[in-house]
């Protein structure tokens, strides 16, 4: 799947969903992006540490609310739910035959959580901030070639879901089963290798080639680089 000029370009220019946030609601697009950088990564941590299902419950409602704070439409939960179903159905099959029925559907489904968890914050903050706006803030403290790795490190994760989606579609119109149902067979598990992880893989590779050409094609590891700020 060959990329054209202006999805590499969506790496130094605003999402096409930061465009959409509903104005009503993000209140958190006021707050200066280091804030938001930093409640991003207090949330993805605190996904790590709790352990007790009510803790898991309180914090996806935190998640929620950041969600809807940063002003983002609906329509980008389904992004979030597709891959959740997945691993859920991958994860709680594993857990069941290690602890058994009760037990291995809760732990299954808390460990599916909390992986959603520690991923919503920073996609979150991905579609409501400009890969500019990122890389000015992290130049602060950062040199400007590892502000931009980080920046298009973090840019590059939203571009690869969208790739694998849209490979998901054509291989399950192709008649490869991939759907839920199916990954609760574990002899479905390497079609899914086969037909799903191996081509996102390689596509992933083929981006980070030719984000690195993009990049060595502006001469960007020679001399004093500058942000552009969007607020000018």
């Amino acid at each position: 799947m060959r990329r054209n000029r202006s999805d590499l370009m969506q790496l130094m220019n605003p999402d096409n969903d930061v465009q959409t946030l509903s104005k009503k609601w993000a209140v958190m697009l006021r707050a200066p992006v280091g804030v938001r950088l930093v409640v991003c990564l207090l949330l993805s941590a605190l996904a790590f540490i709790v352990r007790v299902p009510e803790a898991v419950a309180t914090l996806a409602g935190i998640n929620v609310l950041w969600f809807v704070l940063c002003g983002l439409p609906s329509r980008l939960w389904l992004r979030l739910v597709k891959p959740f179903m997945v691993q859920t159905a991958v994860l709680i099959p594993l857990y069941l035959y290690q602890q058994g029925v009760p037990a291995g559907a809760s732990a299954g489904l808390q460990i599916s959580c909390q992986l959603l968890l520690t991923l919503v914050p920073g996609m979150v903050l991905l579609w409501s901030t400009s890969p500019s706006q990122l890389a000015q803030t992290v130049s602060r403290f950062l040199p400007a070639q590892a502000s931009f790795v980080l920046a298009s490190s973090l840019h590059f994760f939203p571009l690869a879901l969208a790739d694998m989606t849209a490979l998901y579609q054509v291989q399950v119109l192709k008649g490869a089963r991939l759907s839920a149902r199916d990954l609760l067979c574990p002899w479905r598990w390497p079609d899914f290798v086969t037909c799903l992880i191996v081509p996102a893989v390689v596509q992933a590779l083929a981006l980070t080639a030719e984000i690195a050409v993009a990049a060595k094609a502006r001469n960007f590891h020679n001399g004093q680089r500058s942000c552009w700020s969007e607020e000018r």
